[in-house]
């Protein structure tokens, strides 16, 4: 699951401001394959009809990435302390917060 250093800063400050402690996996919810992501920053970026291509790791390729990957936030789940924000809406800040190629915000 893609995650932003803002929405993990986020969720770090809020656990050293709690009474919280234990081991926590921080991680934006939902999740994506790279190709998904890479069509979110384009759509997201204007640029919606821009193709993107799966492709699929060989055997030369090193290292290999297991198919699943994706983090558990049962610590979160289970205390109900902190919600992480969906992959989608980081991004989203992310991108808006970027300033533009003409060097002015957006």
């Amino acid at each position: 699951s893609p995650t932003s250093s803002d929405a993990l800063a986020g969720f770090i400050h809020y656990l050293i401001q709690s009474k919280e402690f234990g081991l926590y996996h921080a991680s934006c919810e939902g999740a994506c394959s790279r190709s998904e992501f890479a069509r979110e920053i384009l759509r997201l970026g204007g640029y919606p009809d821009v193709p993107v291509e799966s492709t699929v790791a060989s055997a030369g390729d090193t290292p290999l990435r297991p198919k699943f990957t994706l983090l558990d936030n049962m610590m979160m789940r289970m205390t109900g302390i902190y919600k992480m924000p969906d992959w989608r809406d980081a991004l989203a800040r992310y991108l808006s917060a970027r300033p533009s190629r003409n060097g002015g915000a957006k």
